[in-house]
């Protein structure tokens, strides 16, 4: 009812003045009929019916539809529409379709736009003091992605074209030239002019720069030097080469090819600035090439040592090398300052893991690491790889049992005494899981668990990947080792 009151009211203070582009305006009568029509009505609904079309590729069809109306039951009997607006707009037979912008000629009329209909809205609502003058009723218009021969603007509509416009499609547009602000077709200004003129001349040459044909060619590591050469560099166009550091130098800094020398360790992104004739710029990188070794030393990232079935364990990882083919792993005994490093791991993986002795702890070890790329080798900083092993002498004779085995989420974990005489207090029965570690392949810690003060524990690791794990009990004194396999 209270909507019936409104509507009602809308109409006594001349909702109808405001017209629309359709075929009725707002209809004041209509407005003015609904409270009187909603004391007889059983059942009522306000209808908003909206949609838009795309002008089609032939033939007419509707293009808009914007419909307000009540649709009422009167006296449970009669079917009664009040249409409040309705406003129908449909593509005639000039009108062509937009969607891939080709391009046509339009009337303002075909989109119901009248100057006799905006002057009278407009004497109406400010006064006959003001007139309106449409200068040009019908128009050509070509869409700038249409005129540039692009066969399917979607992907350019937020791209600035005009780099690429050429290379899109060479063979349909040797050049172009675009104003800054939109402008009639038969507009004739100085700037365009100018652009005509200048393109009239045979010495002028303004080759376009099309990214997608450019490349730089090369070879990785750089040792000593190496050359590089920018590929599909246009004539007439001028280059400029820059390197990310100082490491290294150019025999040219504008030369194509051109010739880089190492002057220092590092890796670097080489790039080519390209600039035509015509004020174009485009730039062109090659990135993570590695010169020499790539860097000064080898970089710890892992390293500890811990006992793993009575003997100390060594668990580590260093950053990786660029271009590295070979990663030798050495461990030192420091007990004795005359013990030699000892070959322990040689592989292409910049993670290890291996035993440093039979029971051998309370004792520093030192490991280093000598990576080989094609330049040369590079090695870590020994400080960094002192380390502490501990006494891992296992005096309990325990060992970890695991199953299942291999399991796909529950693993039970127990500790089982091997020796056939007891000879300490501290056996299976009275020794208690502490701490778990779960670690993959690379050494790296995945779960941490605190153990429960048993010699006996479930733990679930359906949430770790397919793989081979090593599964680390600690018992208050020592640490015991087991590989699982994870499926």
């Amino acid at each position: 009812m209270w909507r019936s009151y409104a509507m009602t009211i809308g109409g006594l203070f001349g909702a109808g003045d405001f017209l629309t582009d359709g075929t009725v305006p707002i209809n004041n009568t209509a407005l003015l009929a609904q409270l009187p029509l909603s004391l007889i009505s059983t059942t009522t609904n306000l209808v908003f019916d909206f949609g838009a079309w795309a002008v089609p590729a032939t033939g007419t069809s509707e293009l808009f539809r914007g419909d307000v109306y009540v649709r009422r039951k009167l006296l449970w009997l009669f079917n009664s529409t009040s249409y409040i607006m309705k406003c129908h707009v449909s593509s005639s037979t000039e009108m062509l379709p937009l969607d891939n912008a080709p391009g046509g000629t339009l009337d303002l009329e075909s989109f119901k736009i009248k100057e006799d209909d905006i002057n009278k809205d407009l004497h109406k609502k400010i006064g006959d003091w003001v007139d309106l003058n449409v200068l040009e009723k019908k128009y050509c218009f070509v869409p700038t992605v249409s005129a540039l021969a692009f066969s399917n603007p979607t992907p350019y509509y937020r791209t600035p074209i005009c780099n690429i416009v050429n290379c899109n499609n060479p063979s349909a547009v040797a050049n172009f030239y675009a104003p800054q602000v939109n402008q009639l077709h038969i507009s004739y200004t100085q700037a365009n002019a100018d652009w005509i003129l200048q393109n009239q001349d045979p010495a002028f040459n303004c080759a376009k720069i099309c990214a997608s044909n450019l490349s730089i060619t090369g070879v990785s590591p750089i040792c000593t030097n190496e050359v590089y050469t920018l590929n599909g560099l246009p004539s007439n166009a001028t280059i400029f080469w820059q390197a990310s550091s100082n490491s290294v130098s150019f025999n040219s800094t504008t030369a194509n090819p051109v010739t880089v020398s190492k002057t220092a360790n590092g890796v670097i992104t080489l790039t080519a600035n390209i600039n035509n004739a015509c004020g174009g710029s485009i730039s062109v990188n090659k990135q993570d090439i590695v010169v020499g070794t790539g860097a000064n030393i080898v970089t710890f990232t892992q390293a500890y040592i811990t006992c793993l079935n009575s003997k100390p364990y060594f668990y580590g990882a260093v950053q990786a090398v660029p271009a590295a083919t070979n990663y030798a792993w050495y461990s030192k005994d420091e007990s004795n300052s005359n013990n030699p490093f000892v070959l322990r791991q040689s592989m292409n993986s910049n993670t290890a893991d291996f035993p440093l002795g039979n029971n051998k702890g309370n004792r520093y070890y030192t490991i280093r690491v000598i990576a080989t790329n094609p330049c040369g080798t590079i090695q870590t900083i020994n400080e960094d790889g002192y380390l502490f092993a501990p006494n891992c002498t296992n005096q309990n004779g325990l060992r970890l049992a695991t199953s299942p085995n291999p399991t796909a989420n529950t693993l039970q974990l127990e500790l089982v005494d091997d020796l056939t005489e007891i000879t300490t207090t501290k056996t299976a029965s009275t020794s208690v899981i502490e701490e778990i570690r779960v670690i993959n392949k690379f050494g790296q810690i995945k779960k941490t668990i605190k153990g429960s003060k048993l010699n006996k524990l479930l733990i679930n690791i359906a949430d770790l990947p397919k793989d081979v794990y090593t599964i680390l009990v600690y018992d208050g004194n020592t640490w015991l080792m087991s590989k699982v396999i994870k499926n």
